[in-house]
């Protein structure tokens, strides 16, 4: 697991104005850092590679991640760098709008190095994003750490989350997510994200599926919302449907989404082979989990908040 640790800043409740409020809360965030802590709850040990800055904040995400039991010991502290912080103004209905202060943000300053040589050991499933792809040297890290996952036969996953306002251009974005999708055994985009990707604004989820599989995925897992989602192989496609949940914030559902989806393939022991094989029945059992992690994640205010433990028996 590599990308961003952040603190995101909200407004006591949903329909509050940033402008308007009077306090702002704390809380985990980052979709790397966010996916991280729906695996460890489904109990999948997990290490997250990061940087922090050496502050308060930096502190605090520390300790909400060791809380949750994510082996932070690949998570640097940068004395010269800043935790990031993302300002989140939610509306009524739960919808988002970031304003992110990333400048000289830690989780950016991540190089090579900071991938070390012995990183797969007892790893099946590498996790990215795209955010991680804005500086060159953290571009690197990236590469590096999927590279040592191809050698080692494991998964790669890749969520799209495309954030416009991290980027120098639209451009940019768009090109390097292009590139890190062919590099992906398992990708994950909202429908519209899929749309910009393939350039395709009009396509329908079967189409987009299809389409991004022909392009080095061999698992294909599109949301949409409220509808749920559409989960592809070459061997079989299907549309699993959300539970429907009174939204109080939809920050962290996709990031819900991708970690229980993890959770089944760990759990299933699939590999990038065993991928290409699921049938409809398994695809339709990790669409489910999913979607059910996303449901439960948007009842609560904040990313981690009421992401969904393994049930003990």
């Amino acid at each position: 697991m590599l990308g961003e640790v952040l603190i995101d800043l909200f407004p006591p409740k949903p329909g509050v104005p940033l402008a308007e409020a009077a306090a702002l809360v704390p809380m985990l965030g980052g979709a790397p850092a966010n996916v991280a802590v729906q695996l460890a709850r489904l109990g999948v040990p997990v290490r997250l590679i990061s940087a922090v800055g050496a502050d308060a904040f930096g502190a605090r995400a520390l300790r909400l991640l060791r809380a949750e039991g994510v082996d932070v010991n690949a998570v640097r502290t940068r004395a010269d760098r800043r935790t990031g912080l993302t300002l989140v103004e939610l509306a009524g209905d739960g919808e988002r709008r970031f304003t992110p202060f990333r400048e000289r943000s830690a989780d950016l300053s991540l190089g090579p190095a900071d991938v070390e040589v012995g990183v797969m050991r007892g790893a099946s499933i590498v996790h990215t994003g795209t955010v991680s792809l804005r500086m060159p040297s953290a571009r690197a890290a990236t590469a590096r750490l999927v590279r040592s996952a191809h050698r080692a036969g494991a998964l790669v996953s890749l969520d799209v989350n495309l954030r416009w306002g991290m980027f120098p251009s639209r451009t940019m974005l768009v090109r390097l997510a292009r590139a890190a999708l062919r590099r992906a055994d398992v990708l994950k985009a909202t429908r519209e994200e899929a749309r910009v990707l393939l350039d395709a604004p009009s396509a329908t989820d079967q189409e987009l599926a299809l389409r991004l599989l022909a392009r080095g995925p061999r698992l294909v897992l599109l949301t949409a919302d409220a509808e749920g989602a559409l989960v592809a192989t070459a061997r079989a496609t299907v549309h699993v449907s959300a539970p429907q949940v009174r939204v109080v914030d939809a920050t962290g559902a996709g990031d819900a989404f991708v970690g229980a989806v993890l959770a089944s393939l760990q759990r299933r022991g699939v590999d990038r082979a065993g991928l290409a094989q699921l049938d409809a029945a398994h695809l339709h059992a990790i669409g489910r989990a999913g979607c059910a992690a996303g449901a439960a994640a948007v009842s609560a205010l904040g990313a981690t908040t009421a992401m969904p433990r393994r049930r003990r028996s």
